[in-house]
């Protein structure tokens, strides 16, 4: 009995195992449905790369996308009303609640991450903004010059360090998107999650809660590990070693650094194009070396 329910075990893993493999053939079949060239800084290495041997089967890249609820302005009343969100409905329910119920969900849906364009422009903007105030405060001596430089040299090295991937639109429907956004070199349309979130306030002149402010968030991109083959690894590899950095636990050793941390200068070192198939799950098609200008910081325009 227990060798026969070893088979069925074993038999299980098989069978998971070819189901997995034919829907990823499935999946690249006819080629990528969409395909995008991304940066170090939208493909980050895992934090232990430096420490995985070459042999290691389990190397991936991480998809970076900006989350951040202040470049999420889109996301309001009307855009909830197009995903089928009820909004009037879910106000009554908060309300019937006193104001404890504050958020919604997650619900799936397809968004849009654009690629170095507006919405990266508009974030840098506000952070040179906010780097040219520090500046002033310290010229008016509002502001020591060891404390501001401190905040300029930590808000530097987040921009450097910042995915230009940013959340732009969402549908339920991937064709239209792409009907919108049809540069498949500057917007990537993927699947994803979104909660919804209500502000409220308290009216004590008629002992009512009264609703402020209803907004959507995409809460995560539901596939943001890419695996690299063996010979992609390989590649990586190589890339890195030539770029003056610690390669991995079998080469020169040492503690991997983060991108932008400084170093050999504030380019990212290596990009990748990135194709999705008929159900949306990426995989990479090649690594090669960081082809774009080397500028000394996007503070001037990178």
């Amino acid at each position: 009995m227990r060798t026969k329910g070893v088979i069925a075990a074993l038999a299980l893993i098989v069978v998971a195992n070819i189901g997995v493999l034919a829907g990823s053939v499935y999946n690249r079949s006819g080629g990528p449905w969409q395909k995008i060239t991304l940066t170090e800084r939208e493909l980050a290495l895992p934090r232990y790369y430096a420490f995985l041997s070459r042999e290691d089967s389990g190397m991936f890249l991480q998809l970076r996308y900006y989350s951040g609820s202040s470049e999420q302005s889109w996301f309001g009343r009307d855009k909830l009303e197009d995903l089928g969100f009820d909004v009037p409905k879910h106000i009554k329910e908060v309300q019937a609640k006193r104001g404890e119920l504050r958020s919604f969900g997650p619900q799936k849906v397809f968004v849009v991450l654009e690629y170095d364009g507006e919405a990266w422009k508009s974030y840098r903007d506000r952070v040179l903004e906010n780097m040219e105030e520090i500046r002033k405060n310290m010229e008016d001596g509002a502001l020591s010059r060891d404390a501001g430089d401190r905040r300029l040299s930590i808000i530097e090295k987040t921009l450097l360090e910042t995915t230009r991937l940013f959340p732009i639109d969402a549908s339920l429907d991937p064709e239209k998107l792409r009907n919108t956004y049809p540069d498949m070199g500057r917007y990537l349309i993927v699947p994803a999650s979104y909660r919804v979130f209500v502000e409220t306030k308290l009216d004590l002149e008629h002992g009512e809660v009264q609703v402020t402010d209803i907004k959507g968030l995409i809460q995560e991109v539901l596939v943001t590990r890419l695996h690299l083959s063996k010979s992609m690894r390989l590649d990586l590899d190589q890339i890195i070693r030539q770029a003056g950095e610690p390669e991995t636990a079998g080469g020169s050793g040492g503690k991997e650094r983060l991108f932008g941390a400084g170093g050999k200068g504030n380019a990212p070192r290596y990009e990748a194009v990135v194709g999705y198939g008929k159900r949306f799950e990426p995989w990479i098609i090649g690594v090669v070396p960081f082809s774009g200008e080397r500028r000394s910081s996007p503070v001037e325009g990178g």
